[in-house]
């Protein structure tokens, strides 16, 4: 995973991180989504403490261990990021996934069990 890919999912997906959204009708006013900052920091803030954005997993995640997944823990990794929003209180599915695919010592495990204390 790179860094830059990680950075394109924090923009504003409806004003592409300008901050500016031009609704045709009355003219260019701030982003009603991001509210006018470009970037979705402020909508993680609202999210309850357990659940977290995906894009926060993406940047967890070593790219050689994910490289070394089998293509059915790759198919349900790219599931797991697809949701945009993930629980991953103790006990939750996508948590439990997450963790097996990446085993004990992994670096993958290490940022993801040091992002949710």
């Amino acid at each position: 995973m790179s860094n830059e890919i990680a950075i394109i999912l924090k923009d504003c997906p409806r004003c592409l991180g300008t901050g500016i959204d031009d609704n045709g009708e009355h003219g260019p006013s701030s982003c009603l989504s991001c509210g006018g900052d470009g970037k979705l920091e402020h909508l993680v803030s609202m999210l309850p403490d357990d659940v977290y954005p995906t894009y926060k997993i993406l940047e967890a995640t070593d790219a050689t261990e994910y490289a070394a997944l089998s293509d059915a823990n790759k198919d349900a990794y790219k599931m797991i990021i697809s949701c945009g929003t993930v629980d991953l209180a103790d006990g939750a599915v996508a948590r439990d996934r997450l963790l097996a695919m990446f085993g004990a010592g992994t670096t993958t495990r290490a940022n993801l069990v040091e992002l949710v204390s």
